[in-house]
């Protein structure tokens, strides 16, 4: 790939498309590793982001995944591309896939989308942390949210020992920004 370390070329292709670089912690930054010429990762894919139902479930039903991250952009036909950011790292778990470069997009809309929903994760998991650190996220617990421009958002608490796991009744729809900054709100109250 040149040479140069992952997160630089990563970071690169994120600029190329002036855009941030989603907020991917400094522990697993360095880990990246490409998967293919637009993906990177910190932990190895059995398939691409696309896949993103599957990678939920594990986060939901397993608390104990291994932190990792995957970042790049990702798609197929002519108006499926995304930007994909996901971030599994105790106790929140960050499911993005936002439209980007499809044949019929408005780039200067879906710029403004994958902005929000950038800085909506650098300070949902600003605000998990400083909760999981007063104590007030028990332990295996995690905040599992979905944004997807394709297939919709959901959230939902998960832990070890749920009945319900992954089950459609065991996650939330509806403003996703508004609802989970609600549901932190009260789990900030006690």
């Amino acid at each position: 790939m040149s040479g140069k370390p992952a997160i630089d070329v990563a970071k690169a292709r994120f600029a190329e498309a002036a855009l941030p670089f989603p907020p991917v912690p400094e522990d697993l930054a360095g880990q990246l590793q490409p998967f293919g010429d637009h993906l990177f990762t910190t932990k190895p894919l059995d398939s691409g982001p696309y896949a993103l139902n599957l990678l939920m479930e594990e986060a939901a039903e397993r608390g104990g995944v291994t932190d990792y991250a995957v970042v790049g952009f990702d798609g197929y036909g002519t108006n499926s591309w995304a930007a994909h950011y996901v971030l599994v790292r105790q106790p929140v778990a960050l499911f993005m896939q936002l439209a980007w470069g499809g044949a019929y997009s408005d780039e200067d809309e879906e710029r403004e989308v994958i902005e929000s929903a950038f800085a909506f994760a650098d300070a949902l998991q600003q605000v998990m942390d400083r909760a999981a650190a007063q104590g007030r996220v028990a332990e295996g617990r995690r905040l599992v949210v979905k944004e997807s421009s394709f297939t919709g958002s959901r959230w939902g608490w998960f832990g070890p020992g749920d009945e319900e796991s992954i089950e459609d009744s065991a996650w939330r729809t509806g403003d996703l920004y508004a609802d989970v900054v609600d549901d932190l709100r009260q789990l900030l109250a006690g």
